[in-house]
């Protein structure tokens, strides 16, 4: 699973990591095209709380 890094922002730091465990749950039963789907959401939070 990506990793999300806490951002300096306390309420962006909980957000994504909050996202993440939604995520990694949501996974395991959405369809494929969904879940790619969810992942690349996933990974632009991840580029915003980082940058």
């Amino acid at each position: 699973m990506i990793s999300v890094q806490p951002a300096a922002d306390g309420v962006m730091g909980e957000f994504p990591s909050t996202v993440t465990v939604a995520m990694s749950r949501s996974l395991s039963w959405v369809p494929d095209g969904t879940a790619i789907t969810m992942l690349v959401e996933l990974a632009s939070l991840t580029v915003v709380s980082t940058v």
